[in-house]
């Protein structure tokens, strides 16, 4: 059995896995804070206007990789911000701050893991700093590496595309599948080609209609066509393209 939390002794824990508050009396602070967060998966912290880390929960550690029990009191919280990220953190906590009253923000940005890397992380402050209970800011927050990491997977990849497709000796577009086939994305090379820049070919433009005829290839999954696209030197430029039609 655990013991009565009036048995246990103030700021500590009844093992690793559960919190570590820096002040507060103990009995009622403790059933408070245990109903709260103990079973919470979101790392959840209570801090100073300054940054001191006044209360951190289980997930702190397991997140974070810091041990409650050992930096609570201790640790300022915007010393393990990323410096980049630093002062967007400041604004809002500033913003926060003259609002008055019981005020709330959110921030993305990165912190520093006890292994010394980055954890990109997202966090809500509730700022209670007349509540007697708390005087502080409560601070939830989650882990968003893994969301961040394929944020810029994808905007390398479409980078990558684009520069491909900008460099290429040849005429890259993509049409809508109707009448005209007018142009929704054309590449740099239309310019080279037709003589007109690629927003003029684009949907709306006064260069962008298009005749064709086609005919199915391979397995009907997709179209040899004929298009007749206008040319700023002449009056249609003929140009033979694969198009493929996904089911």
């Amino acid at each position: 059995m655990r013991p009565e939390p009036v048995n246990e002794p103030n700021g500590a824990s009844y093992g690793a896995d559960k919190s570590t508050h820096a002040s507060g009396s103990r009995g009622e602070d403790y059933r408070w804070l245990r109903s709260v967060v103990e079973y919470s998966s979101e790392n959840i912290t209570i801090v100073d206007t300054d940054g001191t880390l006044r209360y951190a929960s289980p997930a702190f550690g397991r997140m974070l990789g810091y041990t409650p029990e050992e930096v609570v009191g201790k640790m300022n919280v915007l010393d393990h911000v990323h410096p980049d990220d630093l002062p967007h953190v400041l604004e809002e906590t500033e913003m926060a701050l003259s609002e008055g009253g019981v005020a709330t923000n959110e921030a993305e940005y990165r912190f520093r893991h006890a292994d010394g890397s980055w954890r990109w992380v997202e966090s809500v402050g509730t700022y209670l700093l007349d509540d007697p209970h708390v005087k502080g800011v409560v601070v939830q927050t989650r882990d968003v590496t893994g969301r961040k990491e394929a944020e810029e997977r994808l905007a390398e990849s479409e980078r990558r595309f684009s520069s491909v497709v900008s460099n290429a000796h040849a005429y890259a577009y993509r049409c809508l599948n109707e009448p005209g086939y007018p142009n929704v994305c054309a590449s740099d090379y239309a310019l080279e080609l037709t003589g007109y820049p690629p927003d003029e070919l684009l949907v709306g433009a006064r260069s962008a209609s298009a005749t064709s005829s086609s005919r199915r290839i391979g397995n009907g999954r997709g179209r040899r066509s004929r298009m007749r696209w206008p040319n700023a030197r002449a009056s249609r430029l003929d140009m033979l393209s694969g198009v493929g039609m996904g089911r």
